[in-house]
């Protein structure tokens, strides 16, 4: 009984330890995908520093009511 207990303990354990070790990879974000998020930034940015309300206004959903 005993040893079964460890068994089952030690088992949790080990899948405990493995999803923490895939989940960094399950998340983490290609190259193409990250270029895409800096690349918008980059554009967001440059529209606050022109001024441009329309360029600001056209990453966001239609719904969104900014306060510039």
């Amino acid at each position: 009984m005993t040893e079964t207990k460890f068994k089952l303990r030690n088992i949790f354990l080990l899948k405990i330890v493995l999803i923490f070790c895939l989940l960094p990879k399950a998340f983490s974000q290609d190259d193409k995908t990250k270029s895409e998020i800096l690349k918008t930034g980059e554009l967001i940015r440059s529209a606050f520093s022109k001024g441009d309300i329309e360029a600001i206004k056209s990453f966001h959903h239609p719904d969104v009511v900014k306060a510039l």
